[in-house]
C-alpha cells in the first residue's frame, strides 16, 4: 500500500472525526436556543425552561458561548486554505497530487480484513480528475459563504478586532456548509473507501438529549427545594 493512500485516509478520518464534533456543538447551541423559545417549545415550557437556565446560569451561560464559538471555529478551519493546515482543499490539492497512487491494489491492502473485500476490490472506484472538478465547483459556488465564515472567526472569534465589518449568518446558511462538507466528506471515503457516514441522527439526539436534560432539572428542582427546607427545620429544632 502506498504511503500517499494511507495518509490521503487518515486525513479523511480525522476531518470526519472533526466535522462530527462541530456539527453536534451546532445542533446543541441550536437546542439550548429552542428550549426557552416560546414559538418552538409553547408559552408554558419556555416560562418553566427560561427557570431553569437562570437558577443553572453558570453552566449554561458559558456553555452556550462554547458552543458557539466552538461551531463556528472549526467549520471555518474545516475550509481554510493554510499550507500547514488540514482542511478540505488540503484533501482535494492531496487527492489531485497523488491520484495515481490511489489505486485498487491500494485499498486491497488497506482493508485486507473487511467483509466482501474480494467484490468491493472488484468494484473500487477511486477518485478521479473528473471528481475534483466536481468538488472545487461545489466549493466556488459558495465561496462567498465560505468567506464570511472565515472573516467572522477572525474578527469575532479567534481575535478581537476593534473595527469589526459587522457580519450575520443565520442558521440556514450554516447548514449550507456543514450540508457541503458532508457531502465531500462522503465523496472522499465513499470512492477511496467504499464507506459512507450518516449524519441525520445528530440533530435528532442532541435536541432529544438536550430536552431530557431540561425535563431532569425540573423534575429534581422540588426534590432539592423540599431537601433544603427539612434541613432548615431540622436547624431551627436544633435551637
Amino acid at each position: 500500500m502506498s504511503q500517499e493512500f494511507d495518509t490521503l485516509i487518515s486525513y479523511i478520518k480525522k476531518m470526519e472525526d472533526r466535522y462530527f464534533f462541530a456539527l453536534s456543538a451546532f445542533y446543541l447551541y441550536e437546542a439550548l436556543r429552542e428550549e426557552i423559545a416560546p414559538n418552538i417549545v409553547g408559552q408554558e415550557t419556555a416560562e418553566k425552561n427560561v427557570e431553569v437556565f437562570k437558577t443553572f446560569n453558570e453552566v449554561f451561560s458559558p456553555s452556550k458561548e462554547a458552543l458557539r464559538v466552538y461551531f463556528f471555529i472549526e467549520l471555518a478551519k474545516l475550509f481554510d486554505v493554510s499550507d500547514q493546515s488540514l482542511h478540505i482543499t488540503k484533501v482535494v490539492n492531496y487527492s489531485e497530487s497523488n491520484i495515481s497512487k490511489l489505486t485498487a491494489k491500494d485499498f486491497a491492502e488497506y482493508d485486507q480484513s473487511r467483509e466482501f473485500i474480494n467484490n468491493l476490490i472488484e468494484n473500487y472506484q477511486g477518485v478521479k480528475p473528473e471528481d475534483l472538478v466536481i468538488v472545487r465547483a461545489e466549493i466556488e459556488k459558495n465561496k462567498n459563504l465560505i468567506k464570511k465564515i472565515k472573516d467572522y472567526r477572525d474578527q469575532y472569534l479567534a481575535h478581537d478586532d476593534i473595527n469589526k465589518v459587522e457580519i450575520t449568518i443565520n442558521g440556514e446558511e450554516i447548514r449550507v456548509l456543514f450540508g457541503l462538507l458532508e457531502k465531500i466528506l462522503n465523496t472522499f471515503s465513499s470512492k477511496l473507501a467504499s464507506t459512507t457516514s450518516l449524519y441525520d441522527h445528530v440533530e435528532r439526539d442532541a435536541k432529544w438529549k438536550t430536552k431530557m436534560l431540561f425535563d431532569y432539572l425540573k423534575r429534581f428542582e422540588p426534590y432539592r427545594l423540599k431537601e433544603i427546607n427539612e434541613q432548615y427545620q431540622k436547624d431551627i429544632a436544633k435551637h
